[in-house]
């Protein structure tokens, strides 16, 4: 047991009063050989978990959870993920939201995104510009874009459409 700061450390390596600093600045933390922890000073971006951002190369992105954004050839900029695979597919999609298991799993270059839920527009290649809330909302949507489903499996069976608001009868919304 080492430790730094305390004579008496609980740890492995124990570090009491201070800080620890990872050089260069795009090294990170790792757990049995798997890369948990990341920020990449170069582009502002944090990556925690499991091969997230695994070989991220643009700016802004924060991912979080398993696998979230480790496209190999992932360039996107200035998107969101959250939950176990979100965005694992993500290339030069940008400024996009995913949050929850899978959600935009398969978007490649769709920008302009917002995903809430588990499986949300986790079929999503292309499109752009979607609001998909609830669980498995949009999941079968693979191109459309401008697209609007609130609701546990609202507009599931949309495929390539356009412009659709989907919201199933049992959801109120209030607007003032």
């Amino acid at each position: 047991e080492v430790g730094i700061g305390t004579s008496s450390p609980a740890h492995l390596l124990d570090v009491s009063g201070g800080d620890i600093n990872v050089s260069p600045a795009n090294a990170g933390y790792f757990i049995g050989g798997n890369n948990v922890l990341r920020l990449t000073n170069f582009n502002s971006s944090t990556h925690v978990g499991v091969g997230a951002g695994a070989s991220s190369t643009n700016g802004n992105n924060t991912f979080v959870g398993n696998l979230t954004g480790s496209n190999i050839f992932n360039t996107g900029g200035s998107n969101t993920f959250v939950g176990q695979g979100s965005g694992f597919s993500n290339t030069t999609g940008s400024e996009s939201i995913f949050a929850g298991a899978s959600s935009g799993y398969y978007n490649t270059t769709g920008g302009g995104n917002s995903f809430f839920g588990v499986l949300a527009g986790r079929d999503n290649t292309v499109g752009n510009g979607n609001v998909f809330v609830g669980s498995g909302a949009g999941l079968f949507n693979a191109t459309g874009g401008n697209n609007t489903y609130i609701g546990g499996g609202a507009g599931s069976p949309f495929l390539t459409t356009n412009l659709n608001n989907a919201v199933p009868s049992a959801t109120v919304l209030a607007f003032s």
